[in-house]
């Protein structure tokens, strides 16, 4: 009886640990391609007046910024990863739709769809720190 009760301990055991995941491991299981990795920029309306900039780096950080220059902490720096409709992002999941160079993001509620155009500069390893 009490080799019965190892047994099924050590089964116990090997099963929890087994079901531990890593975020790695989740990752995986999304899609690999980083088709948003980039600067994305949204303006006002139809102007040319930046609002804020949005980063998503090939090393899977998101970020952004205000063109006002508002002051940002490292809550706004996320890890994320993809799948094909959603971004999902270390405390929330937004919903976003690639068209060539326009990337629409909406928020976890639904209730708003921000446009951002891809911007022209190159990001590089050098030119974003994480």
């Amino acid at each position: 009886m009490q080799k019965k009760y190892r047994f099924v301990s050590l089964l116990l055991l090997l099963l929890s640990f087994s079901a531990c995941g890593d975020v790695d491991e989740v990752e995986s299981e999304y899609n690999d391609t980083n088709i948003i990795a980039g600067i994305w920029n949204n303006y006002y309306g139809e102007t040319d007046s930046l609002v804020m900039t949005r980063v998503f780096t090939s090393d899977r950080y998101s970020y952004f910024s205000y063109a006002e220059g508002k002051e940002q902490d490292e809550q706004n720096k996320s890890k994320y990863y993809l799948d094909e409709t959603k971004i999902y992002l270390e405390k929330y999941i937004q919903t976003y739709k690639l068209v060539t160079d326009t990337l629409w993001i909406t928020n976890s509620k639904g209730d708003q769809t921000t446009k951002y155009i891809r911007s022209k500069t190159i990001l590089s390893d050098q030119n974003v720190t994480n």
